[in-house]
């Protein structure tokens, strides 16, 4: 009896511990699918050290600032000043509203600082609208699951974009528009629903070192008025239309790597890029260094579709044994003017001379025929 009586409450205690180990478990999986957004992000961080997160985040309302003094009224820290910007950081703002920003800035003119912040849940994680000119600066934010873009940046000269991961949004990763001289660096622009990047009226971009993968339309749209913009050392992968549609004209691009983009054969092209503007370079004309096309093969030029018929006479996978392009254009000049020359040599003294003097003789004895008369 005293035995069964042992059994019995061992019995009882191992099925309060199965009852407490299930509940917990229930508790820890309803933690985790709430959460499932936050770490499909933090899968990505993990992966690159080129964004030092510190995940300590504080919950924060959606942040909007009309004018310089709503910095001071909202407690930020700094000054404004170009050696102290102000600073708004480590702050997770989740609007669940897809017609609010989770921090909108518009009509300023003092120095900011956006960092190491989350946002996701609302129409646009950072929305920027005519600031001062090189007034704006971004670094190491998460913009994602927004209804509209990540980043949208208008109307603002000069912004600096650093480290920022702008994945999973419906339209753009980044959009910026009639923002000229600004430069791009280290951002990952990944799995958006629409396009990595899209710039218009934004000349004279700098855009390196950026991640550009998986987006359903382009990594880059690179629109009308964005001239004379530099895209290198970027990554592009596995984009369902092309990597990089252009628009405009004299834009610089080089060193960048394309791997297995245009998944849909955009527009039925088959080429990874597409170039509709004017005098766009796909090389850099003094390192005579391109970029790295995975389906070139062993051809030692790379053609882009698109009615500017560019090329990328210098990929950076092409073989060795490739003839210089440069030498054999200057031959496809050379050649027809020595046939030109040498034609003129040989056409001039027996058949050129020959008619000037006959017509000289004729118009000086026409002359004085003329005298005669007189």
């Amino acid at each position: 009896m005293k035995i069964r009586g042992i059994f019995a409450k061992l019995l009882l205690a191992g099925l309060f511990l199965v009852i407490i180990s299930l509940v917990t478990y229930g508790m820890e999986s309803g933690i985790k699918s709430s959460s499932d957004d936050i770490n499909i992000l933090m899968d990505t961080f993990t992966q690159s050290s080129e964004n030092p997160f510190s995940f300590d985040w504080t919950p924060h309302a959606p942040i909007e600032i009309d004018s310089d003094i709503d910095f001071l009224s909202l407690g930020f820290n700094g000054s404004g000043s170009e050696v102290d910007p102000y600073i708004i950081e480590d702050y997770i703002i989740r609007p669940n509203d897809d017609s609010t920003s989770a921090i909108s800035i518009t009509g300023t003119t003092r120095y900011f600082i956006i960092r190491d912040c989350y946002m996701d849940w609302g129409r646009t994680g950072i929305h920027i609208d005519n600031v001062e000119d090189n007034t704006v600066e971004l670094i190491n934010n998460i913009c994602s699951f927004n209804t509209y873009t990540g980043i949208e940046i208008s109307r603002s000269t000069g912004a600096n974009l650093i480290n920022n991961t702008c994945t999973h949004n419906e339209v753009f990763g980044i959009l910026m528009t009639d923002s000229p001289y600004s430069i791009l660096t280290n951002n990952i622009c990944n799995n958006n629903l629409g396009n990595g990047l899209g710039l218009s009226e934004n000349s004279f971009t700098s855009l390196f070192d950026n991640n550009f993968k998986g987006n359903g339309q382009y990594g880059i749209l690179l629109g009308l008025d964005s001239d004379s913009c530099i895209i290198t050392s970027n990554l592009f992968e596995e984009t369902h239309f092309v990597a990089i549609l252009v628009r405009s004209h004299e834009n610089i691009i080089y060193n960048n790597t394309f791997i297995e983009n245009n998944l849909f054969e955009y527009l039925g092209s088959s080429s990874q890029a597409h170039d509709e503007g004017k005098s766009n370079n796909w090389f850099n004309s003094e390192t005579k260094k391109g970029n790295f096309w995975s389906d070139l093969g062993d051809k030692c030029k790379y053609a882009i579709d698109g009615s500017a018929n560019s090329k990328d006479f210098y990929p950076l996978n092409r073989r060795l044994s490739c003839p210089n392009p440069i030498t054999i254009s200057a031959i496809s000049i050379v050649i027809p003017l020595l046939i030109g020359g040498s034609i003129l040599a040989f056409v001039t003294p027996k058949y050129i001379l020959p008619y000037i003097k006959r017509k000289n003789i004729k118009d000086k004895t026409a002359t004085l025929f003329k005298r005669i008369k007189i």
